[in-house]
């Protein structure tokens, strides 16, 4: 129902996991063609939000620990609080990149 009444591209990738709440969120925040057209600005807006979509089913970026993937994020294995101090593992990740 998010994406009634309007009008935008979309492709998909095969295989990759849909979120477990939908596009919902996303698609609601996408102005209604009702609403007349859009100006440019609004335009590259929200093409750079569809742009944006996450990998994974939480669709929750701030949950992901770095040097984690998407799917342990969806598994359970890692649920990073928002705001969260980074992790010993984290710190580790980070000094390897870093030297």
């Amino acid at each position: 129902p998010e994406a009634s009444g309007k009008t935008f591209e979309f492709s998909s990738v095969q295989g990759y996991p849909k979120p477990r709440e939908g596009y919902g969120t996303t698609l609601a925040r996408m102005q209604p063609d009702s609403e007349g057209a859009i100006s440019d600005a609004a335009l590259e807006a929200e093409y750079r939000l569809m742009q944006q979509l996450l990998p994974g089913e939480v669709q929750d970026a701030t949950r992901l620990e770095m040097g984690r993937k998407y799917e342990e994020v969806d598994a359970g294995e890692v649920s990073r609080k928002k705001g969260a101090a980074p992790s010993e593992r984290e710190k580790g990740v980070a000094k390897g990149v870093l030297g």
